[in-house]
């Protein structure tokens, strides 16, 4: 009928994973070595670690976050590509071993996302449950040594968490129970600065009291009072 206004047609449905698996058809077919390792080691991991339970992967041999950064984890990227993983050039570069680890941390976040449905935001994604997962992991890779104890301190740790205790960060987790010489190329796990309790931020403040002239410290007293204002008005 003349100006009668159309339904809209169902949209068809999409198979979100169908990227993923006809991208891993091409590596397989005519990717680099490199790329080839990654696919069969998250094929290996998967059933080994996960039970099979995570879906078909989607991994970029390509640059992450920053340059600093060996690998990453997207949910869902701009175009819609769930379960992105990014590995970095620098970290192929440090030999298959090291790439395949990055990969074996990133499968954790996907986990995270797939299976837990709980990707720890607070902890910038490794918190309690990651560092459970890989003391999980852990003690499967080397069943003589046993897990830590307290995985809950085993933390990226923002403002507020627990001591690790001495224990290593999740966050270089498994690089940092690799034992030496495990990679072809040397690679040492970056250190996070330890933590500092409110004792230590009072002495820091104190030890820098003296070198203040009078003006400076009428500008720290007044951005402490602004600072006391607004926590008392949240």
């Amino acid at each position: 009928m003349p100006g009668a206004r159309r339904k809209p047609r169902p949209s068809p449905a999409i198979d979100a994973r169908a990227p993923h698996v006809a991208t891993e058809a091409v590596v397989e077919r005519q990717g680099e070595e490199s790329a080839r390792v990654l696919y069969a080691a998250f094929a290996e991991y998967n059933a080994r670690f996960f039970e099979g339970k995570l879906g078909s992967p989607l991994i970029l041999i390509t640059q992450a976050q920053s340059l600093r950064t060996l690998g990453d984890y997207v949910a869902r990227d701009v175009l819609g590509l769930e379960s992105r993983i990014r590995i970095s050039p620098k970290a192929v570069n440090l030999g298959d071993r090291f790439a395949a680890d990055v990969l074996l941390h990133e499968m954790i976040h996907a986990w995270q996302h797939e299976i837990d449905h709980d990707s720890e935001p607070g902890y910038r994604g490794h918190g309690p449950k990651f560092a459970r997962e890989c003391n999980r992991i852990t003690a499967t890779l080397y069943p003589s040594v046993p897990a830590p104890a307290g995985a809950e301190v085993i933390l990226v740790s923002p403002v507020g968490v627990k001591r690790r205790e001495g224990l290593p960060d999740c966050a270089h987790w498994p690089m940092s129970v690799r034992p030496p010489g495990y990679y072809p190329k040397p690679f040492k796990t970056p250190r996070r600065k330890p933590e500092q309790t409110p004792v230590d931020a009072l002495q820091r403040v104190l030890s820098l009291l003296p070198r203040l002239d009078a003006p400076a410290l009428e500008k720290l007293t007044a951005a402490v009072s602004r600072e006391r204002a607004a926590r008392v008005a949240g």
